[in-house]
Order: structure tokens, then sequence, then C-alpha cells
């Protein structure tokens, strides 16, 4: 298949939940997609058994080391024929068969949009949590302390060679990184509410202590956003209790999810802006 509307890339090491998503994507109603596996050389009996048996269903596929998670997406991306890419790692999962089918009128009605994206099921503990991050909730301050869901986001390919590939000096947040970079540069965001995909919060990222998240993120800040080291600690302070307020007034639905989202910004901006400011000043001697 030469170009496919979607390419799915599965990033995969010793996943023990990895025939889960080799099921998902197979059984996907939408059949014109390619499948990307970049499988960082996984020596699990069982992982490699699961890889022999759905090979056949994948337009690529290695087994090599990589340099890390962002590594390994690169290398997906530049196998990549797809007008969109949806990154399907091993252990999640498209939430139905339908997922794909179900968003394509919506990716063809927004075709100038940077990133397409739906909703994603948390798993964590055996319980299931929806998580939606609705367009409105986006803005200049969102990505500070928070990101859209990467496993639900069909992202423009042309995307990756305007902006280029994921940073792998990001061990953590790079995706993050990339979803911040595309916003602030003024490209657009389509949310849809539809759930795509199951999300195993037993990842990277998750399993990160927060000041290795947050410092990654700091990093970020300085090259992308560096007026947020200069906003006044007491205008932070004012906004965290205002928004404080609102999240009681605004407990539920999509509202209360967004002055949440608010208060947890300035939470973070009014706690770790001394920490950022020290990282960034001694990166910069």
């Amino acid at each position: 298949m030469k170009n496919p509307k979607i390419s799915i890339i599965t990033i995969n090491y010793n996943e023990p939940l990895l025939e889960r998503t080799c099921e998902s994507v197979v059984n996907q109603t939408f059949n014109d997609y390619e499948w990307i596996v970049i499988d960082g050389g996984s020596t699990n009996p069982q992982t490699l058994a699961t890889l022999k048996k759905y090979e056949e269903n994948m337009a690529y596929f290695v087994s090599e080391p990589d340099g890390g998670l962002y590594d390994a997406m690169n290398k997906g991306i530049a196998q990549a024929n797809g007008d969109w890419l949806i990154f399907m790692n091993g252990g999640d999962c498209f939430y139905c068969k339908e997922s794909l089918q179900s968003m394509i009128p919506y990716i063809d009605k927004n075709s100038d949009c940077a990133v397409v994206y739906g909703g994603t099921l948390f798993e964590y503990n055996k319980k299931l949590k929806p998580h939606f991050i609705k367009q409105e909730m986006l803005g200049d301050l969102f990505f500070i302390s928070n990101s859209i869901p990467h496993t639900s986001s069909f992202i423009r390919r042309d995307m990756f060679a305007k902006y280029g590939n994921y940073r792998d000096e990001f061990k953590i947040t790079s995706d993050w990184a990339k979803f911040a970079q595309m916003y602030w540069a003024g490209e657009k965001y389509k949310s849809v509410n539809l759930m795509i995909a199951k999300f195993n919060v037993d990842g990277v990222s998750s399993n990160a202590s927060l000041d290795e998240h947050f410092m990654e993120i700091a990093k970020i800040w300085s090259e992308y956003q560096p007026w947020v080291y200069n906003i006044n600690k007491n205008i932070l302070k004012a906004r965290k209790y205002f928004y404080a307020v609102l999240c009681k007034l605004f407990f539920f639905g999509w509202l209360g999810r967004y002055f949440r989202s608010k208060r947890n910004t300035y939470r973070v901006l009014e706690k770790y802006t001394k920490m950022y400011q020290e990282t960034v000043r001694s990166s910069q001697n």
C-alpha cells in the first residue's frame, strides 16, 4: 500500500500486553491503513511469539536495539506513508473495532488541522477512567501543565517534516513537547467527542518521578515559551485561588475539568517556577 490514509505506528519492547494491541489493530473495520512495528529487540518469549504471529499483517517490522521510546517513534515516522499518523504502542489498544472508521469523517473535514484527537480510556489498577480534553480547554497556558492524549491523536504526517521529529533528549515528555511546539506555532487542533483508545497507565512517563517530568517540561518552556519565567508570583497565587473557587462552584462536566486544569496549571507554575529558573540558569552556564 503506497499512500494509505493512516499509518499506525507501534513501539514495543518486551510488552506483556502486546497481544491486545495487535488484535485491536488487525480487527479494525477500516482497512486503508498501514501498520508499522518498531520493536526494541525484545527477548521475552511471549512477546517474540506474538510478533511472529502478526508479522504478516505489518507493512514494516524491525526488531533491533534503539535509543529509547522516541528514537523508536522516529524510526516509525521515517517508514510511514500515511497522510495521518497514530501511535498505538505495545500495551495500548483501540477502544473498539470502529475506532478508525469513526474518525475518518472528522479527519477529512479537518484536513487543515495539525492534530485531530479523541478521548482515551485510562486503565490503572484495574480501574477505568475516561479522559477527554475539549478543544475549549486548549490555550497558551494549557501545555504548561497538561497535554492531549498521544494514543488518541491523529497527527498530520507533514507536521514532522515542518517541525522535526521527536527530540530524543527528552526521555519522558517529547510527545508533550511536540504538541506544545505545534500549538504555540499557531497550528490548528480539533477535538472529537469519540473514545479512540485504551491507555495502559504503566509506561515510561507514568513511572517517571515528578521532578524528572517537570525538569524536562522546564526545558520545553525555556525554548518555546520563555515568558513563563517572568510571570509575577503574586499573580500566580491569585489566579490559583481564583480557579480553586471556580472548581468548587463548577465541579462536574467539561467546565469543571477546564477550571481544574487551570488551577493545576497555576499550582505547577507557583510550585516549580523557582526550580525551573535555577535549572535554566545552570544549563546556560
